[in-house]
């Protein structure tokens, strides 16, 4: 059984269709990689999943339950933790206190504290406040804040964005680490197709709120509706090229 079935996902934003139909099987302890061009539709599915939206139809089964409809508390609860394509940090709050902060109270953890922020090369900037981190420590630490709830599934939307090759290729190794060290399954949206194909075991294709194609990352490659979908629309190749024209 997978650990995420979503089944018929659909939904409405008055009369227009944002998501159709939506199908996807993530198997537990995978990395699966939803790709896209923009307003493909991606992020909408992330938040239906997360409860920021209630789906006009369809069902989102994790680890058995049908979680449709329940608010985002409660789905957090039952293991699902996400980032966010526009960075969501406390920037007035320190390192410590940006991981400590989804655990009211007295933080009774702090050894698994500190492993996060060791984890994720942010001993340094342990006692800065988030808005005087670099942009890419930034990324980091919005990881290691979802991981904090030991979730089942974590979500993560464009971890990649406005990162160089070298920055993509560390947080490349970095996912390894986190899929080893925490045994967690990971839905990942993404174009920065130099992470996706090294690190995604299957791939699902939106364009325009529909899935256009499902399989593995050498399947995709080779898929005439998903070139056509990007280089179409003058977006990035899958090779990660900039379209000409």
């Amino acid at each position: 059984m997978p650990l995420l079935d979503i089944q018929g996902l659909t939904h409405y934003f008055g009369g227009l269709k944002a998501v159709s139909d939506f199908n996807i099987k993530v198997q537990t302890g995978s990395i699966h990689g939803l790709i896209g061009p923009n307003g493909a539709g991606k992020t909408t599915v992330f938040n239906l999943i997360t409860g920021l939206h209630v789906p006009t139809n369809g069902i989102v089964i994790l680890d058995g339950e049908n979680i449709k409809g329940k608010p985002s508390y409660y789905i957090a609860r039952k293991g699902i933790a996400r980032t966010f394509q526009n960075l969501k940090l406390f920037n007035k709050l320190s390192v410590r206190e940006n991981i400590r902060v989804v655990k009211p109270g007295k933080y009774e953890h702090q050894a698994e504290e500190e492993q996060l922020i060791s984890l994720f090369g942010l001993t340094k900037y342990a006692d800065y406040r988030a808005n005087d981190l670099p942009y890419g420590a930034q990324r980091r630490l919005e990881i290691a804040r979802a991981l904090s709830i030991n979730p089942k599934l974590l979500l993560l939307d464009e971890p990649a964005a406005g990162m160089n090759p070298a920055e993509v290729d560390s947080l490349n190794e970095l996912l390894k680490t986190i899929m080893s060290e925490f045994k967690i399954t990971i839905l990942l949206i993404e174009h920065q197709m130099r992470l996706v194909m090294r690190l995604c075991h299957e791939l699902t294709v939106l364009n325009f709120g529909e899935v256009i194609a499902q399989g593995t990352p050498d399947d995709i490659l080779k898929n005439p509706n998903v070139i056509e979908a990007y280089l179409g629309r003058g977006g990035i190749n899958l090779r990660g090229k900039r379209a000409r024209g």
